[in-house]
C-alpha cells in the first residue's frame, strides 16, 4: 500500500492524524521512509481490536462483507479524476459571457445560466462547467471554458 492509497482509508481521518506525528517524531525526510513507517502503523492498527466488538479492521469488514453491509463504490474512471479531485465553486455570470474569479474576467462560452461551475485544481488549473456534477451519474457536465494558471 502506498501513502496515497492510504489517504482516506481510515474514518474520521484518525490515522492520518497519527502519522503526520509519527512522521515528524521520526524526523522522515524522504519517500521510502515515510513508507516504511506507513507498513509498520498500518500492521499495528490493523492488529489492534476494538473495545465494542473485540474484532480487527480486517476482521470487522470480513464480517460487513459476509453481513452484505458494505456500500463501497469503485474508483471513477480515470477520465473523471480531475472532475472529482477539486474544489467545486459556484460563479456568476456577467452579462458579457463572463465570470470573476481570482481577480480576473474569464471568457467563456455563450450560456443562457446566470450562475456556473467551476472546477478549480488550486494552482494549476480550472474549468467552467454549466452545472456541478451529481451523484451517482458523476460525467463532465458541458464545458464553457477550460483555463490553465
Amino acid at each position: 500500500m502506498t501513502l496515497l492509497q492510504f489517504r482516506g482509508l481510515t474514518p474520521l481521518g484518525t490515522l492520518q492524524q497519527r502519522l503526520v506525528a509519527l512522521l515528524a517524531y521520526e524526523k522522515v525526510t524522504h519517500y521510502a521512509a515515510a513508507q516504511i513507517v506507513l507498513n509498520r502503523e498500518l500492521e499495528r492498527q490493523n492488529a489492534t481490536l476494538c473495545r465494542t466488538t473485540s474484532l480487527s479492521p480486517n476482521a470487522a469488514w470480513e464480517q460487513a462483507l459476509a453481513e452484505r453491509r458494505t456500500a463501497t463504490r469503485p474508483c471513477p474512471p480515470a477520465t473523471l479524476l480531475n472532475l472529482h479531485l477539486a474544489l467545486h465553486l459556484k460563479r456568476r455570470v456577467n452579462a458579457d459571457h463572463q465570470i470573476d474569479f481570482l481577480g480576473q474576467s474569464w471568457h467563456i462560452a455563450p450560456t443562457k445560466r446566470s450562475s456556473i461551475t467551476l472546477i478549480h485544481h488550486p494552482l494549476r488549473q480550472f474549468w467552467a462547467v454549466t452545472h456541478a456534477p451529481a451523484p451517482p451519474i458523476n460525467t463532465w457536465p458541458e464545458i464553457l471554458g477550460n483555463y490553465s494558471l
